[in-house]
């Protein structure tokens, strides 16, 4: 049983509402080659090529493209970006100049970059052992040739009541359950925010 925990809830959290997406193709960047980018990226790239808004590129594309893909995308200290800002700007400065050469490459009108930087595990006493886990997506979405970033992915998905509903599912097979539960809400809310294609 999956619940959408506690904070800050923002999948695709447009930072200027004047600015209505147009149609283009896009391409989906994991923000590091840890397992839980990787799988992030795979799985809303596959959703949103199920769509018919953007043209997707693959993962296999993208590191066709791009023979260093994936690499890390170093981002901001996270003591710079306050708790509750969901409008949050989440690469560095070094991390944007990687974006915009791969960018080049791809030739894309967006480029998606998403981490899973914080994967928790909690015990709580009265489950006398059960355990729960937590990841916390982030991203922005940036609109090329200027560069612009349009949105902010910010997201806490956590378990609830799973030590007696998922027993016989391994740790990976949970962490995956929840990743996959925040790509079908930032798939989602991207294609609720480009409704209003121009």
């Amino acid at each position: 049983l999956l619940a959408s925990c506690s904070g800050v809830q923002a999948p695709m959290k447009a930072i200027d509402d004047s600015r209505p997406l147009r149609s283009g193709s896009l391409a989906v960047i994991s923000g590091s080659y840890r397992s839980g980018d990787l799988l992030l990226a795979e799985l809303v790239t596959r959703q949103l090529g199920n769509g018919n808004r953007f043209r997707v590129l693959s993962q296999q594309d993208i590191a066709r493209l791009v023979p260093e893909y994936p690499s890390v995308i170093d981002m901001q200290d996270s003591r710079q970006i306050a708790e509750d800002d969901d409008r949050a700007i989440w690469f560095s400065p070094a991390g944007k100049a990687k974006l915009d050469a791969m960018q080049a490459r791809l030739g894309v009108d967006y480029v998606l970059v998403l981490w899973v930087p914080k994967i928790t595990r909690e015990t709580p006493i009265s489950l006398k052992g059960g355990i729960f886990f937590h990841v916390y997506p982030v991203g922005n979405l940036i609109e090329y040739p200027a560069g612009r970033v349009l949105a902010s992915t910010r997201m806490h998905a956590g378990e609830s009541l799973v030590w007696f509903t998922t027993r016989s599912k391994s740790s990976g097979e949970r962490i995956e359950n929840l990743i996959d539960e925040a790509a079908e809400k930032i798939c989602a809310s991207l294609n609720e925010t480009s409704a209003k294609i121009r």
